[in-house]
């Protein structure tokens, strides 16, 4: 069938399963170094061992969430997270209603009512984008976290994926649409949120992002743009 003008129509994802792997995000690398076509390959495992998310962070990944790791061919961009968060939140919002509304935490954070219920790591790797996605779902989690319980595991893992690929429309057809579409998810705006630079502690004020996908930041001195490999913390 022809897709409509100026879309391009998506190939069918193709998943493999394990009951258990250190990690979906190593595995699907180790499929590339391997010379395996990983275009379009879902990893998923049941339970990961050695599960990690920013800046190296492990990420318990135990029985009844939802973990797996996508790859892309193509060019990706350096806010890839956040084109792939727009478009899981959109999905998941889609299953479950207002009252569940998720937001975004920038970077890459899923949030429920103010709580993570997933995390996204993105990865260049051989050409390849690996989007790697947890979900709570079922699972075992923080009591600060929380998980999307009143949905089914398979329908997570498949609105997950529904979401990587509108994010990937999003970054390769109208890459110029991310401030738009990442206003109305945005969980930090209006926070007051400190950071280190060097020996000097500041603040500032989060204010949406910019077209390039770092954060707007209202500071004493004015606006500051901050990137990804900052870390940041809530000022009360």
């Amino acid at each position: 069938p022809e897709g409509r003008p100026g879309r391009r129509l998506v190939n069918p994802w193709r998943t493999v399963e394990f009951s258990e792997l250190d990690s979906t995000q190593d595995e699907q690398r180790r499929r590339l170094e391997a010379g395996e076509d990983v275009d379009r390959l879902v990893v998923r495992a049941a339970l990961q061992t050695g599960g990690r998310g920013q800046r190296g962070r492990d990420w318990h990944s135990g029985h009844g969430g939802s973990w797996q790791t996508a790859a892309l061919k193509g060019a990706a961009l350096p806010a890839s997270s956040l084109y792939m968060g727009i478009g899981i939140a959109s999905a998941l919002n889609g299953a479950l209603g207002a009252a569940y509304r998720l937001r975004l935490k920038w970077p890459n954070d899923l949030l429920l009512h103010g709580r993570k219920v997933a995390g996204i790591l993105c990865e260049v790797s051989r050409g390849h984008l690996l989007v790697g996605v947890g979900v709570n779902v079922d699972n075992a989690h923080p009591a600060f976290a929380a998980s999307l319980s009143g949905l089914e595991l398979g329908q997570v893992h498949a609105l997950v994926l529904q979401g990587i690929d509108a994010g990937w429309r999003l970054m390769q057809d109208d890459p110029a649409g991310l401030q738009a579409a990442f206003a109305p998810l945005d969980a930090l705006r209006g926070q007051t949120l400190g950071f280190s630079r060097g020996t000097e502690t500041q603040s500032g004020v989060a204010d949406g992002i910019d077209g390039e996908g770092r954060l707007r930041l209202l500071t004493a001195a004015g606006v500051l743009m901050v990137d990804s490999a900052v870390s940041l913390r809530p000022v009360q």
